[in-house]
């Protein structure tokens, strides 16, 4: 399930710490995504959305980027049980009507909202001296909470709530501002679902505010500097106090927050380990480094500039060097089997033990895996392929890329895949030359997961099954639960597609869902799942090659039935918009020969429509769109 965030016209610079927060509170359960209007108002969201948050900004520009159908959604969500946590602006955005700045022209804003989450004026600002893009009208403001605890947090711009006579009974008043008892957070219940709204800003730390009182006073902005430095001890005094204040809204909502804070630090990346199960392919590709640098530092590293990253090529590193994730360098080293790799923490990945079984798997030396890059951590296998074009191209197609924790790893759309520790994500580089071919292979690399963990031990009626066009499903009675994800990227070289072809599947971490190991009674390692998925998987590429040079016209046909006895939607029911506007409901056929989805009317007159997703990051089975003859 998601949680996710506002990032649309209108947010401030506060988004980056509020979007932080909420990773270290609930990133072992959720996945916390930024949302932009644009999906707000068009994407199916709803039904994969634990909690929508709307931070601090400016509440016009919510209002105007949202009546694209953005706020009748939320609106509905919130009412069929959703949650909402609104913050400074968004907390305006979602009382009945706000009067803000009244004395000042310049500033006014005045009027009835949409919403009407919560019966009452949001009014302000509580502080004085309110300046946009500034700090001079920032305080740290006591609120006593229903404890009468006094807690120190940081406004600006802050909202007070006033409720017509008397406070109505939805509404639970969570805290007061001290100096005037005005409700500072408030606690709505709305239809069958919930928004909490809250004037002070609970996400951020007295760290972050001294960290962004250096940050303006390297700016030259000295007043600013100085307002948040007064406020830095202040904050700090109640720090824990407010911290579980923020928890306490959180599981308001019926969250599950982590068993720890994880930690806001973005991990340290480490070195890039090249190994090949043939010695020669892996001097070939240190003589294609060597032919692509042109520059070295001063101890000697070949220095590679990309579009993305500068690649660093050392034989000096260890195994645990480590670096800033923020920076786009990227060492990278050689491995031999000489080096020391063995893992004592079996959720991270082991090069010879995964070598060993890939080569037990095969008679010669595979085309598809054998070339093998691995990092403990590194930004997304994905991007370093897909987005540096001259270190893609030294490697062979078949290489794959494994991590075991990623800090930018990416999903479909907009959508991240939690890097947790034990979850095997890797992507695969695939070189294919032939167009009309290519949509099958994210349909082949799927079913190539599902065979390869039916063929462990004791798994041949495993449940898991495939969800289209990309998605990895177990089945538990009546409950889906998904443990894996598949995305596919391309550009087109030199006459040829170069792919990559992105997985990660939750193999031994049992959150945010649940995880492979959980359900199957034998050990599981990722070094056995992987060969086994990349073996499979080039006996299905080599026969699609098979049928494409056999000049067949429907190349998948020989793998169709395969895939069916996986996946999820037989004679399932979706809805589909004509050219009209009008939704008509269709049932799934299949897969027709150029890979879109097949449907058939269930009105009687037998229309049959090839259909694609609309491109959302949230549900492909939602918002179908038919392909044109």
């Amino acid at each position: 399930m998601n949680v996710l965030v506002y990032d649309g016209p209108g947010v401030s610079s506060l988004q980056k710490p509020l979007i932080a927060t909420l990773k270290a509170l609930l990133s072992s359960y959720y996945d916390v995504i930024p949302i932009n209007h644009t999906d707000l108002n068009t994407s199916p969201w709803e039904e994969s959305t634990s909690l929508l948050v709307i931070g601090g900004g400016r509440d016009l520009l919510y209002l105007s980027s949202l009546q694209n159908g953005g706020i009748d959604k939320i609106r509905r969500y919130i009412e069929n049980g959703g949650n909402y946590l609104g913050i400074c602006a968004g907390a305006y955005f979602a009382s009945s009507r706000v009067e803000f700045e009244l004395d000042r022209p310049e500033y006014k804003v005045i009027g009835d909202r949409p919403f009407q989450f919560c019966p009452a004026i949001a009014f302000g600002s509580i502080t004085k001296n309110f300046t946009y893009g500034s700090e001079l009208g920032a305080k740290a403001m006591s609120i006593i909470d229903q404890h009468n605890q006094s807690i120190m947090t940081y406004c600006n711009g802050a909202p007070g709530f006033q409720f017509d006579q008397i406070i109505p009974n939805n509404v639970t008043v969570l805290a007061s501002y001290a100096d005037s008892k005005v409700p500072a957070i408030v606690d709505c219940k709305f239809g069958k679902g919930c928004a909490i709204l809250t004037g002070p800003h609970l996400e951020l730390s007295s760290d972050y505010i001294k960290e962004q009182a250096d940050v303006l006073k390297s700016q030259g902005k000295n007043q600013d500097a100085d307002i948040l430095n007064e406020m830095v001890q202040p904050l700090s005094s109640t720090e824990e106090s407010k911290n579980n204040l923020f928890r306490f809204i959180l599981k308001s909502f019926k969250l599950k927050l982590n068993e720890n804070n994880v930690s806001n630090d973005i991990p340290k990346k480490s070195t890039i380990w090249i190994s090949c199960l043939d010695s020669n392919d892996l001097e070939y590709i240190k003589m294609q480094f060597q032919s692509k640098t042109v520059d070295t530092d001063e101890q000697g590293n070949l220095i590679l500039v990309d579009e993305m990253n500068t690649w660093i090529i050392s034989n000096t590193l260890d195994m645990n060097h480590q670096y800033d994730s923020t920076n786009l360098k990227q060492f990278i080293s050689f491995y031999n089997q000489h080096q020391s790799i063995e893992h004592l923490n079996p959720l991270k990945f082991n090069i010879i033990k995964y070598q060993e079984y890939l080569k037990s798997h095969c008679d010669d030396i595979p085309q598809i895996g054998s070339t093998l890059l691995y990092s403990d951590t590194i930004g997304s296998t994905q991007t370093s392929f897909d987005k540096n074009p001259k270190f893609s191209s030294i490697f062979p197609s078949g290489t794959v890329f494994v991590a075991s924790e990623q800090t930018a790893g990416r999903g479909r759309g907009k959508n991240s895949w939690i890097s947790q520790q034990g979850c095997l994500m890797f992507s695969l580089r695939i070189i294919h030359s032939h167009p009309n071919s290519i949509i099958f292979l994210q349909y082949l690399f799927g079913l190539a997961v599902v065979e390869a963990i039916k063929s462990l031990p004791n798994c041949s009626n495993f449940p898991i099954h495939l969800k289209w066009p990309n998605d990895i499903y177990v089945k538990l009675g009546e409950e889906l639960k998904k443990v894996g994800g598949i995305l596919v990227t391309s550009e087109y070289i030199n006459k040829a597609f170069h792919l990559t072809i992105g997985c990660g599947l939750n193999v031994l971490n049992s959150k945010p869902s649940i995880c492979l190991q959980d359900l199957i009674s034998d050990t599981l390692s990722k070094e056995l799942l992987l060969s086994k998925i990349l073996t499979t998987f080039q006996d299905l590429y080599q026969e699609l090659t098979y049928n494409i040079n056999s000049n067949e016209k429907d190349v998948f046909q020989p793998f169709r039935d395969r895939y069916y006895q996986h996946w999820l939607h037989t004679n399932q029911i979706v809805q589909v918009r004509d050219e009209v506007d009008t939704l008509k409901s269709y049932t799934i056929r299949g897969i027709d020969e150029s890979g879109f989805l097949k449907v058939k009317s269930t009105d009687g007159l037998n229309t049959i429509l090839s259909l694609q997703p609309d491109g959302n990051s949230f549900d492909m089975l939602k918002n179908l769109i038919y392909v044109k003859e």
